[in-house]
Protein backbone atom coordinates (compact mmCIF):
# COMPACT_ATOMS: atom_id res chain seq x y z
CA UNK A 1 0.00 0.00 0.00
CA UNK A 2 0.90 3.82 -0.18
CA UNK A 3 -0.40 6.84 1.37
CA UNK A 4 -0.22 10.37 0.32
CA UNK A 5 -1.67 13.63 0.24
CA UNK A 6 -4.68 13.87 -2.53
CA UNK A 7 -6.61 16.47 -3.90
CA UNK A 8 -8.87 16.71 -6.52
CA UNK A 9 -7.94 17.37 -10.29
CA UNK A 10 -11.06 19.47 -10.94
CA UNK A 11 -11.44 21.93 -8.52
CA UNK A 12 -12.46 25.10 -8.97
CA UNK A 13 -10.92 27.22 -6.18
CA UNK A 14 -7.88 24.76 -5.47
CA UNK A 15 -6.11 26.36 -2.38
CA UNK A 16 -4.29 23.04 -1.40
CA UNK A 17 -0.56 24.18 -1.95
CA UNK A 18 1.22 21.29 -0.68
CA UNK A 19 2.22 17.67 -1.94
CA UNK A 20 4.11 14.28 -0.69
CA UNK A 21 5.49 11.50 -2.03
CA UNK A 22 3.87 8.11 -1.20
CA UNK A 23 4.50 6.62 2.17
CA UNK A 24 4.98 2.72 1.28
CA UNK A 25 3.78 0.25 3.92
CA UNK A 26 2.85 -3.27 3.78
CA UNK A 27 -0.09 -4.72 5.94
CA UNK A 28 0.10 -8.38 7.56
CA UNK A 29 -2.12 -9.18 10.29
CA UNK A 30 -2.00 -6.10 12.47
CA UNK A 31 -2.52 -2.52 13.02
CA UNK A 32 -0.25 -0.41 10.99
CA UNK A 33 0.41 2.72 12.69
CA UNK A 34 3.11 6.05 12.78
CA UNK A 35 3.05 6.24 8.77
CA UNK A 36 4.48 9.36 8.28
CA UNK A 37 3.80 11.56 5.43
CA UNK A 38 6.11 14.43 4.46
CA UNK A 39 4.02 17.48 3.27
CA UNK A 40 6.13 19.65 0.46
CA UNK A 41 5.47 23.10 -0.55
CA UNK A 42 3.92 22.93 -3.90
CA UNK A 43 4.41 25.54 -7.09
CA UNK A 44 1.56 27.88 -7.77
CA UNK A 45 0.66 29.36 -11.66
CA UNK A 46 -2.12 31.68 -11.84
CA UNK A 47 -3.83 34.19 -13.57
CA UNK A 48 -6.64 35.92 -15.65
CA UNK A 49 -8.16 35.97 -18.44
CA UNK A 50 -8.03 38.77 -20.49
CA UNK A 51 -9.27 40.41 -23.45
CA UNK A 52 -7.58 43.51 -24.67
CA UNK A 53 -10.13 46.14 -26.39
CA UNK A 54 -13.18 44.15 -26.26
CA UNK A 55 -16.27 44.59 -24.16
CA UNK A 56 -14.28 43.27 -20.73
CA UNK A 57 -18.27 42.34 -18.81
CA UNK A 58 -19.55 40.72 -22.07
CA UNK A 59 -16.45 38.80 -22.74
CA UNK A 60 -16.28 37.66 -19.03
CA UNK A 61 -20.17 36.06 -19.00
CA UNK A 62 -19.06 34.60 -21.86
CA UNK A 63 -16.40 32.57 -20.41
CA UNK A 64 -18.79 31.68 -17.18
CA UNK A 65 -18.11 27.45 -17.26
CA UNK A 66 -14.60 27.32 -19.25
CA UNK A 67 -11.33 27.55 -17.28
CA UNK A 68 -7.45 26.55 -18.05
CA UNK A 69 -6.00 23.37 -17.90
CA UNK A 70 -2.74 22.39 -16.61
CA UNK A 71 -0.98 19.67 -18.15
CA UNK A 72 2.81 17.98 -16.77
CA UNK A 73 4.96 17.34 -20.13
CA UNK A 74 6.48 14.25 -20.23
CA UNK A 75 10.53 13.72 -21.42
CA UNK A 76 9.24 13.30 -24.73
CA UNK A 77 7.84 16.53 -25.30
CA UNK A 78 4.20 14.55 -24.96
CA UNK A 79 1.35 15.56 -22.11
CA UNK A 80 1.05 13.22 -19.36
CA UNK A 81 -2.16 12.18 -18.66
CA UNK A 82 -4.92 13.12 -15.88
CA UNK A 83 -4.30 17.00 -17.31
CA UNK A 84 -5.70 19.50 -14.15
CA UNK A 85 -8.12 22.06 -14.86
CA UNK A 86 -9.64 25.34 -13.37
CA UNK A 87 -12.25 27.03 -13.88
CA UNK A 88 -12.57 30.86 -14.66
CA UNK A 89 -14.24 32.52 -11.57
CA UNK A 90 -16.74 35.67 -11.50
CA UNK A 91 -13.10 37.92 -12.09
CA UNK A 92 -11.77 35.44 -14.81
CA UNK A 93 -8.83 34.22 -12.66
CA UNK A 94 -7.56 30.72 -12.27
CA UNK A 95 -5.15 29.18 -10.09
CA UNK A 96 -3.18 25.90 -10.19
CA UNK A 97 -1.55 24.66 -7.20
CA UNK A 98 0.46 22.24 -4.82
CA UNK A 99 2.84 21.62 -8.51
CA UNK A 100 5.76 19.34 -8.38
CA UNK A 101 8.61 21.03 -10.43
CA UNK A 102 8.79 19.97 -13.90
CA UNK A 103 7.54 21.06 -17.27
CA UNK A 104 3.80 22.20 -17.88
CA UNK A 105 1.72 23.00 -20.62
CA UNK A 106 -0.82 25.49 -20.27
CA UNK A 107 -3.82 26.13 -22.76
CA UNK A 108 -7.15 27.41 -22.49
CA UNK A 109 -9.98 24.58 -22.05
CA UNK A 110 -10.27 24.43 -26.06
CA UNK A 111 -13.81 23.10 -26.38
CA UNK A 112 -15.96 25.03 -23.39
CA UNK A 113 -14.06 28.17 -24.83
CA UNK A 114 -14.43 27.46 -28.66
CA UNK A 115 -18.13 27.12 -27.81
CA UNK A 116 -18.44 30.48 -26.87
CA UNK A 117 -16.84 32.22 -29.64
CA UNK A 118 -13.52 32.63 -28.07
CA UNK A 119 -10.00 31.64 -28.46
CA UNK A 120 -6.86 31.87 -26.07
CA UNK A 121 -4.29 33.41 -28.24
CA UNK A 122 -1.24 33.83 -26.15
CA UNK A 123 -0.22 33.84 -22.86
CA UNK A 124 1.68 37.28 -20.60
CA UNK A 125 4.26 37.70 -18.19
CA UNK A 126 4.26 41.05 -17.46
CA UNK A 127 3.95 42.29 -20.70
CA UNK A 128 5.99 39.50 -22.07
CA UNK A 129 5.02 36.81 -24.49
CA UNK A 130 5.24 33.37 -22.51
CA UNK A 131 5.32 29.99 -24.24
CA UNK A 132 2.73 27.55 -23.46
CA UNK A 133 5.10 25.03 -22.42
CA UNK A 134 7.66 26.33 -19.47
CA UNK A 135 9.52 25.09 -16.30
CA UNK A 136 8.42 25.29 -13.37
CA UNK A 137 10.62 25.11 -10.16
CA UNK A 138 10.44 23.82 -6.65
CA UNK A 139 7.98 25.97 -4.67
CA UNK A 140 7.88 28.63 -7.70
CA UNK A 141 4.98 31.23 -7.23
CA UNK A 142 4.46 31.70 -11.19
CA UNK A 143 1.47 34.49 -10.91
CA UNK A 144 -0.02 37.53 -12.70
CA UNK A 145 -0.32 35.42 -15.76
CA UNK A 146 -2.30 36.96 -18.57
CA UNK A 147 -4.28 34.62 -20.71
CA UNK A 148 -5.38 36.75 -23.50
CA UNK A 149 -8.77 35.78 -26.10
CA UNK A 150 -10.02 36.94 -29.05
CA UNK A 151 -13.21 36.23 -30.97
CA UNK A 152 -13.28 33.23 -32.85
CA UNK A 153 -15.49 32.82 -35.78
CA UNK A 154 -13.57 31.97 -38.63
CA UNK A 155 -14.18 28.79 -40.78
CA UNK A 156 -12.07 26.60 -42.41
CA UNK A 157 -13.41 23.89 -44.57
CA UNK A 158 -12.08 21.57 -47.41
CA UNK A 159 -10.84 18.46 -49.07
CA UNK A 160 -8.31 15.57 -48.85
CA UNK A 161 -7.30 14.13 -51.88
CA UNK A 162 -6.16 10.49 -51.28
CA UNK A 163 -4.37 7.82 -53.94
CA UNK A 164 -5.76 5.07 -51.65
CA UNK A 165 -8.40 4.63 -48.61
CA UNK A 166 -7.64 4.26 -45.18
CA UNK A 167 -7.21 0.85 -43.94
CA UNK A 168 -9.66 -0.57 -41.25
CA UNK A 169 -8.98 0.62 -37.93
CA UNK A 170 -7.84 4.02 -38.44
CA UNK A 171 -9.06 7.37 -38.94
CA UNK A 172 -7.57 10.55 -40.72
CA UNK A 173 -7.63 13.60 -38.92
CA UNK A 174 -6.78 17.10 -39.87
CA UNK A 175 -4.74 19.49 -37.73
CA UNK A 176 -5.12 23.11 -38.03
CA UNK A 177 -1.91 24.79 -36.78
CA UNK A 178 -2.22 28.76 -35.77
CA UNK A 179 0.90 30.37 -37.25
CA UNK A 180 -0.04 33.97 -35.57
CA UNK A 181 -0.24 32.58 -32.06
CA UNK A 182 3.48 30.42 -32.06
CA UNK A 183 2.38 27.29 -34.42
CA UNK A 184 -0.21 25.96 -31.40
CA UNK A 185 -2.77 23.68 -32.65
CA UNK A 186 -6.29 25.57 -32.33
CA UNK A 187 -8.09 21.63 -33.59
CA UNK A 188 -7.82 18.06 -35.07
CA UNK A 189 -11.18 17.26 -37.93
CA UNK A 190 -11.88 14.11 -38.35
CA UNK A 191 -12.08 13.38 -42.26
CA UNK A 192 -15.53 12.28 -43.89
CA UNK A 193 -16.57 9.75 -45.61
CA UNK A 194 -16.01 12.31 -48.35
CA UNK A 195 -13.21 12.95 -47.01
CA UNK A 196 -14.28 16.38 -46.32
CA UNK A 197 -12.79 18.41 -42.89
CA UNK A 198 -14.42 21.35 -41.18
CA UNK A 199 -13.08 23.90 -38.29
CA UNK A 200 -14.74 26.02 -37.26
CA UNK A 201 -15.28 29.49 -34.32
CA UNK A 202 -11.14 29.90 -35.26
CA UNK A 203 -9.28 33.40 -34.61
CA UNK A 204 -7.91 35.22 -37.76
CA UNK A 205 -4.92 34.77 -38.88
CA UNK A 206 -2.27 32.35 -40.76
CA UNK A 207 -2.67 28.79 -40.22
CA UNK A 208 -0.94 25.39 -41.23
CA UNK A 209 -2.95 22.13 -42.14
CA UNK A 210 -1.45 18.43 -40.99
CA UNK A 211 -2.80 15.11 -41.51
CA UNK A 212 -2.53 12.76 -38.94
CA UNK A 213 -3.34 8.80 -38.90
CA UNK A 214 -5.02 7.52 -36.04
CA UNK A 215 -6.49 4.22 -34.11
CA UNK A 216 -9.99 4.01 -33.96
Amino acid sequence: YAAYLSKSLHRTSDTVSYYSEPAYFEVKNKDVTDIVIEAKTGATVSGTASFGKSDEAASLARLAGAGMVLSKVGEDGKDLPRPMWSEFDGAAKFRFSGLRAGRYRLMASSGAVQARGLACVRLETKGVLMDWVFELQEAQQLKDIRAVFVPAQGTIRGQVQMNQPIPPGLHLYVKAHWINGGNVTMGMALVGERNDFKFEKLPAGEYELSIEILTA
